[in-house]
């Protein structure tokens, strides 16, 4: 059974058998390749994804050392024999010979950059599977196959919406991981236009600041609400330095609340909440049915966020008074 059925599900798994600074190179390498080629479309960042795929299900890592030694032709070589077959991954045409090319392209030019770098060319020969790597591949753990298959909400005549959970795995375990796609993927299940992308954006978020909101977090009401405080906070924040329409953000925001209480705080992924979690009140009335009073300095207030809002405002500035006026 084919390991990773669509490329587009793993795209945001974090790199832990690459190195950073090796991805780092194999990507200028690319561009310089793009650039010197003239070719228009050169993809890069999904051939290594599935590189490092292949380097985690195989127990292999490249390191800046690794590209000074023979061991990144041999890992290349494997790479593209296991491509070549039917057990690793599955791509349309010709793609896994082009993403293998693109790799072997792309470490070319960039050893360049590398004094002492193992020298490595692509030959169209290689693209072969070979029995080794196809058992190499057959032989893939329970836990590879789950982490890399991703973690996809699927809809009839829908290319689906993929959830950025690999990054969680290491910190928060399987178990978590698993119950908050279950959860997700019953709620929105042929609802494709009801999934926010907030969700990806707290599993951003949450990745970034794992040391600081433990698993243990998620256990008690408390410790819930006062993580969705923070998230608020930075997400409004955000929202605010990309100039975004807060009326909007506010309203989609309280969708996504929703959901969150609804998917996740029902005591065994999320503690159960005893009243809701804090939020800025939707506003279902037109401007001249809001409620507006005059102030006791004479400036007219609206009443329909978290805290009264002066009219004169701008959104940017109602969102600093919307947090300085929370707990």
């Amino acid at each position: 059974m084919t390991i990773i059925k669509n490329t587009y599900s793993i795209r945001h798994h974090p790199l832990t058998a690459i190195d950073e600074n090796v991805a780092d190179l194999v990507i200028k390498g690319a561009a310089e390749h793009q650039l010197a080629s003239g070719v228009a479309n050169y993809a890069i960042r999904p051939p290594l994804q599935i590189l490092e795929a292949y380097c985690d299900i195989t127990g292999q890592r490249i390191s800046m050392a690794t590209l000074k030694s023979p061991a990144i032709e041999k890992i290349l070589r494997g790479f593209t024999a296991a491509m070549a077959g039917k057990e690793f991954v599955e791509l349309k045409g010709d793609l896994s010979k082009v993403y293998c090319r693109h790799l072997f392209q792309a470490l070319t030019m960039a050893q360049t950059h590398l004094p002492g770098a193992h020298s490595v060319a692509w030959e169209s020969l290689m693209f072969a599977p070979s029995a080794t790597e196809c058992t190499r591949m057959a032989a893939a753990s329970d836990f590879h196959r789950w982490y890399w298959k991703g973690w996809t909400i699927q809809w009839q005549r829908h290319p689906g919406i993929h959830l950025r959970l690999a990054q969680l795995v290491k910190p928060y375990g399987q178990d978590f991981v698993e119950k908050i796609y279950r959860a997700l993927e019953m709620h929105y299940r042929n609802r494709a236009r009801a999934f926010r992308a907030e969700w990806n954006y707290m599993f951003d978020y949450l990745s970034a600041n794992d040391t600081a909101w433990p698993k243990s977090t998620f256990s008690t009401e408390a410790g819930v609400k006062h993580f969705m405080h923070a998230f608020t906070l930075s997400y409004f924040t955000r929202s605010k330095e990309m100039e975004k329409d807060a009326k909007s953000q506010i309203k989609n925001w309280n969708k996504f609340l929703n959901a969150v209480e609804g998917c996740l705080c029902i005591g065994e992924i999320w503690a159960k909440l005893g009243s809701s979690i804090r939020r800025p009140l939707p506003s279902t009335k037109h401007g001249s049915e809001t409620k507006v009073h005059k102030r006791e300095d004479g400036i007219l207030v609206q009443e329909k966020l978290l805290t009264s809002i002066p009219l004169h405002v701008t959104d940017s500035e109602a969102i600093d008074l919307l947090f300085s006026h929370q707990e």
